[in-house]
This record gives C-alpha cells, structure tokens and sequence, in this order.
C-alpha cells in the first residue's frame, strides 16, 4: 500500500475532480460509499475576510459559447518539492488544462492548489501564513484550481481553469517528509510558484481532446478502448446505465510493472473496498454515481498499463456486497505513444457568473451528447458562498418540484436528484470552477443548495430564494 505521509485536505476535502465535475450520490439509491472518500460537506459560513472583495472579471456571461477552441495543456510535474513546467504567464479568460503528476523519487504526497494571490498581497504573505498557522492556512485564500486527493509518487490529474486576469499561487500544503511522518507544509519550504493570468498571453497549441463514451449496465463496462493515446488529453464521458438502483464509478489505477489486473482483483478480494488505496489514482468520477447520473473524467497518462474498476459495494437487489471490482466491473487498457483516437472537436465553454443569488450566462439550450464547459465565478458584493450544481428533472417532474422538495427538506434536498455536474466545494467571492459535462438530451436544473445570508449567518438554501435556473440539452 501506499501510504499518506501528509495530512489529508483539510476544510476541502473532496474525492479528486480531476474532470472538473463531481456528482454525487443519490440517498434514496442502493449501495453505500466508501468511508474514505466522503460526500464534500456544505458550509453555511461567509467567506474568508481576506477574499471578500470581487475582482472584475473581464469574462462577459452570455447566451451562447464564448469559446470553442481546444483548450491548451500545460505539463507541470514535481520533483524534490519543485514545480516544473508552469509557465509565469497564462492566458487570461481562457480556459486551459494544468496535466500534474507527482515524480518525486522517494514516498510522498503532493498536490497542485492554485489560489489568487490577492490585491495588495504577496506570494511570500501566503507562504508565510503557511508557516505560521500550518496546513489550515490553504482555507484562507480564494481556491481557483484543486488537484484533489493528495497524490502519491507516480499519481497524476488534470486541473482545468479560467481565470480573470491576476496573480496566482500555486502550491501544495500537504505536510509529508521525504524520510517519512510529518513536517511544515511544502509551500512554506518553497513547493509553490507564481503566475499571472494575462488577456492575450501566448499559450501552447493544442488540439481538441478525444471522448470516449462509456457505460455501465450489469456490472460491464461499456465503450472503453483497449488503447488510448499516451502523453494527450482524453476524457472519459462514464454514464450509470443500470436498470436497478445501484451506485458506480470509474476509477482508473496504474497497473505497476510486475503486476496484473487480476492482482488488483485478488487485493481487493482480500482487504474488501480499502484495498483500492493500494494503487496508484491516475482518474475518477468522483462520488458514487446513482443510476442515470453521469460524470466526465479528464486524464493524461504515461505509457504504461492501466484499469478501470468500481470499488463500490451495493447489490442489485439492496444492501451490501463485494467491491464491484471483485464481480468482474473492470477492464483494461494500455497507453501507447501514437495510439489512434477517435476524431474531436473543441467543447464549447460558457460563461456563468452569479450576483444577487441570480445565475447569468447560463443558456437555455445546450448541445447534448456534447463534451461542454462552464466556467462557473462568484461575484457578488458581499462575502457568501456559492455553488454550479446541475441536477436531472426526472420526466413528470418540474423545476418547482426541486424548489419545493428543498423548502421542505433544506440543504438535504439536494441529494433527492440525480447529479450530472457540481462545481466542487463552496466557492467564495472571487472564486471559480469549470464544470465539465456530456450530458443526455433532457431537462436540467443548475442550482445553489448552499445557505449562508448576505448579512452573513445561515438562511434557506439559496435554490429555494431563486438561484436556480432551467436549460435543456438537444
């Protein structure tokens, strides 16, 4: 097993986004999920005093995409808790991809945060506070890129972003030592480097990434190649496709020289739903997918042999079972230099701001069986957080049944809806997430279960007090 030197997240753990969007798990769903990758907790609190004040985005929300040219891939990786690769500028109201992974030569975890480095403040005010306070001091500025799930020696993720214009820190408060056991976050022993995001800032080239559709029905994955191109963005469009209430995912796992697929089955067989954190993380859906729900898992992997599982454990007919993975939920696949792919075209990205409680920018109409962005920012006047969650309208069922479910149940609503699309954890003034999707034609609701009130304090979920809009995908 590889184990955690470091602290796991802190305030913001999450299981890894590396697509950029979660879904979470339906309640009323068969199946149960995994004690070490829990459901992200919703905060009524304001947000830190020290992001309170908006910048201006230069990002103007419309009805239509803003963009839909293939989105340029940084290679950044770290070795003896240095960042390599990460150019000093990047292209402002562009989206673009960071391809991390962690290379050190030795045990440890590491991770690609990226926060705004505030108006009137320094990197050295962030590696600083890093010092004085610890790991907790990664919640004190405003979170615009998160690699997840702390990644071990070989692990790798995809961080997609698109930033307003501004300065920008990255860096890790994991908390591991080379030699083993803990010590002061690697950002404050000089695990960070700083960019800007400028308007018209030079970017790399780049091509649109392939999708590769892929489904579950009968505990079989569907659609996944036995190759995929190595060294190039893909994404995997993961749909639960079950006719009976179950939970899945798509978890993707080095397979390490020596070893086969069949020995990951076995450690599974064996240590049971744990025996996954036995392996080397390079993509996941994110939380349990209920039946219908759908996630996109971007990835950019070295050659090598890889497998796809579900180390979820709930029976077809209710309760409890084996891993997924130890009934045959699995499947294989190598990443080859100049593997063939199948053709694609740029995803379109749209703009969606909130102030006021009120979403702009969101279309009515987006394209279906369609990879698409949005870029989701937080600019209200006043310290609230905020989130992009989309959920399915099950046939019969309106908008105002999603409403008014919530009234009634509060913030635990939420989970009464399929889940297709989630801007991660509660986002800040200033903040921002994309939100990547490849969704089925019909209708949809993005909304914000989250409860604090402008005054600060708690209040009604914001979905209830009209920040939610309706769109369709055809």
């Amino acid at each position: 097993m590889i184990a955690s030197s470091g602290r796991t997240r802190s305030g913001t753990a999450r299981r890894a986004l590396v697509a950029g969007a979660a879904v979470l798990t339906l309640v009323a769903a068969a199946g149960c999920s995994k004690s070490a990758s829990p459901t992200p907790k919703k905060s009524s609190a304001p947000a830190p005093t020290s992001s309170a004040a908006a910048p201006t985005s230069s990002a103007a929300a419309t009805t239509s995409p803003v963009s839909a040219s293939a989105a340029p891939t940084y290679n950044v990786y770290v070795t003896n808790f240095t960042y390599h690769g990460m150019p000093s500028t990047v292209p402002a109201n562009t989206l673009f991809h960071v391809s991390f992974t962690n290379k050190e030569k030795f045990p440890i975890d590491h991770e690609f945060v990226v926060v705004k480095i505030p108006q009137g403040k320094t990197a050295a005010d962030i590696v600083n506070a890093a010092k004085k306070k610890g790991p907790d001091s990664e919640d004190q500025w405003v979170h615009v890129g998160d690699s997840g799930d702390p990644l071990p020696v070989g692990g790798s993720a995809v961080v997609t972003m698109d930033l307003a214009p501004g300065n920008y820190l990255a860096g890790c408060w994991q908390t591991g030592k080379a030699g083993g056991g803990s010590g002061p976050p690697h950002v404050a022993i000089g695990m960070h480097t700083e960019f800007k995001a400028v308007a018209g800032a030079s970017a790399p080239s780049a091509a649109p990434a392939p999708t590769y559709n892929v489904s579950v029905t009968n505990f079989t994955y569907h659609g996944m190649p036995k190759t995929v191109p190595a060294n190039t963005l893909f994404n995997v469009s993961f749909t639960n496709k079950e006719k009976f209430p179950i939970d899945h995912e798509f978890v993707v796992v080095k397979i390490p020289q020596g070893k086969t697929a069949q020995d990951i089955v076995n450690d599974t067989k064996k240590k049971g739903p744990a025996g996954e954190d036995d392996w080397v993380h390079v993509g996941d859906s994110g939380d349990p997918i209920p039946v219908g729900g759908s996630g996109v898992v971007t990835m950019d992997l070295a050659p090598g042999n890889y497998m796809a599982g579900c180390w979820q454990t709930g029976k077809a007919g209710g309760g409890s079972g084996p891993p997924h993975v130890t009934i045959g939920m699995h499947t294989e696949f190598k990443a080859v230099s100049g593997a063939t792919a199948p053709s694609a075209t740029p995803a379109p990205t749209y703009d969606v701001s909130v102030t006021n409680f009120t979403y702009h920018g969101m279309p009515k109409t987006v394209p279906a069986n369609t990879l698409i962005h949005v870029s989701f920012t937080n600019k209200e006047k006043f310290p609230i957080l905020h989130e992009f969650v989309v959920v399915k309208i099950p046939q019969g069922k309106t908008a105002q049944d999603i409403v008014n479910d919530t009234k009634k149940k509060g913030p635990k609503g939420e989970d009464d809806w399929v889940h297709v699309g989630d801007s991660g954890d509660p986002i800040p003034v200033g903040g921002s997430g994309v939100v990547t999707m490849d969704l089925a034609p019909g209708n949809y609701m993005a909304g914000c279960w989250q409860t604090g009130k402008a005054g600060g304090g708690s209040g009604p979920p914001h979905v209830t007090i009209g920040m939610h809009t309706e769109f369709t995908a055809q």
